[in-house]
């Protein structure tokens, strides 16, 4: 049988281009003992599949020009070589951009899709989930009345992170890149949510809605945003920094903090309590899919859900994603695919 798939075809410099991407049909090798065949049903596009699609080194293997692009898919057991996970059976992991791949049942996670609709898994019930879970409280240890400051706020990592502090009793200020996904943040119960295209001074914006000043700062942003925050941190004030995404698409490495902070105050940002996360997390990992599970259960987790139909429209929200501050989609950015005129 055949697939359709989609390869990186050169690095990108700058914003990435359609140019980046190319469309191929391969075949799919027969199974495997141990192996399954599987659909894809859902795949979710990341801010870091840029860092990917670099050839520098960082904590994850650069893509490798000519073959698939990979990231976090949901997808469908169609023919089984494993007890361990029959036909049917629906499962998350790390796996090509393509209609159909076979992989090996030790590297797939199979998901209750019964429980809850299968692309959650992929975001409130997946990696992103989790790593507001162990980054908030592990990093930022947030107290009840403390203030806690998110960038990218609306993004699947960041909306999840100030439902967190809410449910801890912060008071949550969130940044965002429209009048939409503030709008939607303020639904989500965030204290105060600024558009900061469109706030003339985000400084000023900040210190009104930070009185008290900023105890955590949880960040996936970087840039602009993350000056003016540091002018605000308090005495031992903590930050969890999970992303950087203003500065993907640097072609040169950026010097901060940038003339948009207030230079009487740059000497806040020696105020940092610096921490990587401990490792390994896998025996806390059923601690935390029973926290993010149980929230929707309870009416006290939402999760954005942006679908996107059929497989021909990858490149264009990876480019979206990762262009400008913030990329540009709310919460998470689910690829439903729609596999069903294939070769067979």
């Amino acid at each position: 049988m055949t697939t359709n798939t989609i390869l990186l075809a050169s690095r990108p410099q700058g914003v990435p281009t359609a140019a980046q991407f190319r469309f191929e049909t391969r075949e799919v090798p027969v199974p495997a003992e141990g192996q399954v065949l599987l659909k894809t049903l859902y795949v979710s596009v990341d801010p870091y599949m840029r860092g990917r699609m670099s050839a520098a080194k960082s904590y994850i293997a650069p893509f490798e020009v000519g073959q698939p692009i990979a990231g976090g898919v949901v997808a469908e057991v169609v023919a089984s070589h494993s007890e361990a996970l029959p036909v049917g059976s629906v499962v998350v992991g790390n796996l090509p951009w393509q209609e159909f791949s076979v992989a090996d049942a030790t590297g797939l996670s199979r998901v209750p899709a019964d429980k809850a609709p299968a692309s959650y898994f992929l975001g409130l019930l997946g990696m992103p989930g989790l790593t507001a879970y162990f980054g908030l409280p592990d990093i930022c240890q947030p107290q009840a009345g403390e203030t806690v400051v998110v960038s990218g706020a609306a993004g699947a990592v960041g909306s999840i992170v100030g439902q967190l502090a809410k449910i801890r009793g912060c008071r949550v200020v969130g940044t965002a890149g429209s009048d939409e996904k503030v709008a939607y943040l303020k639904e989500l119960g965030f204290d105060e949510a600024i558009n900061y295209k469109t706030t003339p001074n985000l400084a000023q914006a900040l210190a009104a809605a930070a009185p008290a000043g900023v105890d955590c700062y949880f960040d996936n942003v970087g840039g602009a945003i993350t000056d003016a925050v540091y002018d605000l941190l308090n005495k031992h004030a903590r930050i969890a920094l999970c992303g950087q995404i203003s500065t993907y698409n640097a072609t040169e490495t950026p010097m901060g903090p940038r003339p948009e902070g207030n230079p009487q105050n740059q000497h806040q940002a020696a105020r940092l309590h610096r921490e990587r996360l401990p490792q390994p997390l896998a025996r806390r990992r059923a601690a935390a899919d029973r926290m993010v599970r149980g929230r929707p259960a309870e009416g006290r987790g939402n999760h954005y859900r942006r679908l996107r139909p059929d497989s021909g429209c990858f490149p264009g929200p990876v480019r979206g994603r990762q262009h400008g501050q913030g990329g540009g989609e709310s919460g998470l950015v689910e690829l439903k695919i729609k596999n069903d005129n294939l070769k067979m």
